[in-house]
């Protein structure tokens, strides 16, 4: 089995435990109204309610991937600049295609993040010329309260919460290098881009950009980091998976699409070598260049105190 397949299919084995529920999710995990992530108070039943004043330090969530153990195949790679966020969401369409979608604004109130999500059409190819992206459509709006730097709860589109956690990506070795995680790109060819995470001598390389007709499609790639810094893999299509709103369901199969190598020259910069041998620089992505990749430009948060006399907090026990 290929690896970066068979690491997504052992993800409900690795579960880490649940993550805290937070104040949105339905006692019976149905869904969640949007608003609520907001304003509203949390959902009953509450066990043993405590009162405690709100009044939020500003969280700064962890840079990489993101997921539920107990939906594995769909992921979002969050980045961050401040309380500047680019969420990117990676499922697979009703006919199995792999998808993805991209977030962009601030986290309002300190933790919380609420914004649409936009799939871009007609972009750049994996090995073809660079050309923007023609039209965007929006899917949906998405809402994130984080808990913690590590743990959150997602409201989908249809109005489902679910938990989310950063996913701990680790091969077990002792390393000296780790390539900063989040999106990189070529400045000269917005609108395709890569998100890095490493740790422990492994590597997760993630493509997004567009299939030969114009749809968005996603590329994994997975393995070690040699010692010289480089990087030689190949490139894998998933299909079949889970949708945005949907239920879980395994990722059908794979296809490899050609080799990928990245030669690392710090934490920051690297050369990426695309399967038909072209030689692509890539950088870590300064997020005050995001409105060049065609993202969404964020609104200015609206101004609140965030500071209501009294919340109700649930705790176990």
């Amino acid at each position: 089995m290929a690896p970066l397949v068979r690491l997504l299919l052992i993800f409900v084995a690795v579960s880490v435990g649940a993550p805290i529920a937070g104040f949105m999710i339905a006692p019976d995990g149905g869904p969640a109204d949007f608003v609520d992530l907001v304003d509203d108070d949390p959902p009953a039943p509450v066990i043993r309610p405590i009162a405690v004043k709100v009044s939020l330090p500003g969280l700064e969530p962890e840079i990489g991937w993101w997921w539920n153990p107990d939906e594995p195949g769909r992921g979002f790679i969050i980045d961050r600049s401040g309380a500047q966020l680019v969420v990117g969401a990676l499922a697979y369409e009703p006919d199995g295609r792999a998808s993805w979608s991209l977030a962009s604004g601030a986290l309002a109130c300190g933790n919380e993040f609420k914004e649409s999500l936009q799939a871009y059409v007609g972009g750049q190819t994996l090995n073809g010329r660079f050309r923007k992206p023609t039209s965007q459509r929006e899917i949906g709006r998405i809402g994130i309260r984080f808990l913690s730097p590590s743990q959150a709860t997602l409201v989908l589109p249809n109005g489902r919460a679910v938990p989310l956690e950063r996913y701990r990506l680790d091969g077990g070795v002792r390393s000296d290098f780790e390539p900063e995680p989040g999106w990189w790109w070529n400045p000269a060819e917005p609108g395709r881009g890569f998100a890095v995470e490493a740790r422990g001598g492994a590597l997760l390389l993630t493509g997004v950009m567009y299939d030969e007709r114009g749809n968005p499609v996603w590329y994994v790639s997975h393995g070690q980091i040699d010692a010289d810094r480089s990087y030689r893999g190949r490139w894998l299509r998933l299909a079949g998976g889970m949708t945005m709103d949907g239920g879980y369901r395994v990722a059908a199969g794979s296809t490899d699409v050609g080799a990928v190598s990245v030669d690392f020259v710090n934490e920051r910069v690297a050369t990426l070598i695309l399967p038909e041998g072209k030689a692509l620089p890539i950088s870590r992505l300064d997020l005050a260049a995001a409105p060049a990749l065609a993202l969404p430009v964020a609104s200015p948060a609206p101004i609140r105190t965030c500071d209501d006399p009294v919340k109700l907090a649930s705790v176990s026990g």
